[in-house]
């Protein structure tokens, strides 16, 4: 075996919102795992353990229970994955004006540039 295999290479997965009532901001994620809502479990132990993101931090300060975490688009490729939570990140400006940390330099393939609606 060549090195260590990825996690899911190349699967379908979702891109999900991770929304807090208290502020309205969200974030926006991807995850190829079989069962995504296990993604939403890291994120709370992330949490707990005393991550530093925006996300984590917001999350021990307003609690878990004022954060809702909702799927939000299908993709059938990992290429097709990363593409679309990029696009949505931008859309819901959630790298601005919410808990994501990627810049809005991202520049998607043209077939993605139409309206994601």
């Amino acid at each position: 075996m060549r090195g260590k295999p990825r996690k899911y290479p190349h699967r379908a997965g979702i891109v999900y919102r991770i929304t807090c009532y208290a502020t309205g901001l969200v974030y926006i994620g991807k995850t190829g795992n079989p069962y995504p809502r296990s993604r939403w479990r890291v994120h709370i132990q992330q949490a707990k353990s005393g991550q530093q993101t925006k996300l984590h931090v917001a999350m021990r300060e307003y609690g878990v229970d004022a954060f809702e975490w909702m799927p939000i688009v299908c993709a059938l490729s990992g290429g097709n994955l990363d593409a679309l939570e990029k696009i949505l990140i931008k859309q819901y400006g959630s790298d601005v004006t919410g808990y994501n940390v990627i810049g809005p330099s991202y520049d998607p393939p043209h077939y993605f540039k139409r309206k994601v609606a």
